[in-house]
């Protein structure tokens, strides 16, 4: 079973954490149900910390004593299990806290600490995909996903971030996609000089890189599309703004610009994967409210994710 007793796995189909839960269950071959293990996903965002906004409350409580009370082996979903325990305890005799998190801490951290962890990367068998936080939306099924949240190709590139992604596969995988780009379509571009002449270096580097990853694994890279440019007025969380801004250029340029790196990609002699053509051409905020996430978010919707829908019409050019 796959759970996360502080925050549950959103039923929303077109929830991106969903996504994120849906691609584990599937590489593992469990759902949301069995009990065989038990895996934590500890959420596409987790960032060290469980989120009790509304405190240590009744559900939580009951998730906790079920998971003391199921003696299945608990799995920690790619990273080593946080020290929840001590997270927990720091809530003790507040307001919000449950007064019977006291009684269960000590079985819960013993729980916690016998604890397994399983990476993404042990999972990959034949198929990989490496990039930002629009990774899981380019990945075909079956396909491993090792992502870096915010990550620029710029700063990918400068920092060896894609090589050192694919030096940490244990088995060299046959199929390689990789899923850079959008971020620095979306909020750095435009901050350029010359905005043509910064996409043209982007690209020629990360086309050395690319090139260089297929003479080193023997494999065949696939390069993913910027996503499509959506409606300017959506609004997204703070965590997705870059110096107080959610974008930097119109709609317009910024659609420009993703059809300039797609054509550059292509002129390197690299496969560009992208969504059906009709993203990038139907109205922004149609598209927005059809084709991505919840009402705050940068991401495609998990509903058409690659992995689960028709992506094979032809490319924009």
């Amino acid at each position: 079973m796959i759970f996360n007793p502080f925050s549950s796995i959103p039923v929303n189909p077109k929830s991106h954490v969903r996504g994120w839960a849906l691609v584990w269950a599937e590489l593992l071959g469990e759902d949301f149900e069995s009990t065989n293990n038990l895996y934590l996903d500890h959420g596409i965002n987790f960032g060290g910390s469980m989120n009790l906004f509304g405190g240590v409350t009744d559900k939580v409580i009951d998730n906790l004593t079920e998971l003391l009370l199921n003696d299945s082996p608990l799995v920690s979903l790619d990273i080593p299990m946080p020290n929840y325990a001590e997270q927990l305890s720091k809530r003790l005799g507040q307001a919000t806290c449950h007064p019977a998190l006291g009684h269960i801490l000590p079985e819960l951290k013993k729980r916690f600490d016998r604890s397994d962890t399983i990476k993404m990367e042990g999972l990959c068998k034949t198929s990989v995909t490496i990039g930002d936080s629009h990774a899981t939306a380019f990945s075909p099924k079956g396909s491993a996903i090792l992502r870096k949240n915010g990550q620029t190709l710029y700063g990918a590139l400068k920092n060896g971030v894609i090589q050192q992604q694919i030096d940490s596969l244990r088995v060299a995988p046959e199929r390689v996609t990789i899923v850079y780009g959008s971020i620095d379509i979306r909020h750095h571009i435009g901050r350029q000089d010359n905005a043509e002449e910064a996409l043209t270096k982007l690209c020629s580097g990360y086309s050395e890189i690319i090139k260089q990853i297929e003479d080193d694994y023997l494999v065949k890279v696939e390069v993913a599309a910027p996503v499509p440019v959506e409606y300017e007025k959506r609004r997204i969380p703070k965590t997705g703004f870059y110096k107080g801004t959610a974008f930097t250029g119109t709609q317009q340029q910024r659609c420009a610009w993703t059809a300039i790196f797609i054509n550059l990609m292509r002129k390197h002699g690299h496969t560009v994967v992208s969504p059906p053509s009709s993203w990038y051409f139907m109205d922004p905020e149609e598209y927005a409210d059809k084709r991505m996430e919840l009402g705050s978010s940068v991401h495609i919707s998990p509903v058409h994710y690659r992995r689960y829908s028709d992506w094979s019409t032809p490319l924009l050019s």
